[in-house]
């Protein structure tokens, strides 16, 4: 009975956060709902400004994007990119 407590107890330990967020597309899409969004807009600059903040505070160290895996490999650069220097901008728009 001890064991089983022990276990117990290491499982709870072991929990792990999971952070589901989801947005809407912001390029163009075959989906039946559009939404207008304009990048360059001031609004949309301090909303995705504000989501970044949310995501940093959150630490995730997993990332689950929805893409064609054509796009992966132009994903992958831009990332690795942006890990080397975190103040460039991207070039990564989604077709």
């Amino acid at each position: 009975m001890v064991l089983v407590f022990f276990f117990i107890n290491v499982c709870k330990a072991q929990k792990i956060k999971v952070l589901n967020f989801g947005t809407f597309h912001m390029a163009s899409t075959t989906d039946k709902f559009k939404i207008e969004y304009d990048a360059k807009s001031k609004k949309s600059d301090h909303e995705t400004t504000e989501i970044a903040r949310v995501l940093a505070k959150f630490k995730p160290t997993v990332f689950c994007v929805e893409l064609l895996p054509k796009e992966d490999s132009s994903l992958r650069v831009g990332y690795n990119n942006y890990l080397k220097n975190p103040d460039q901008e991207t070039n990564y728009e989604a077709n």
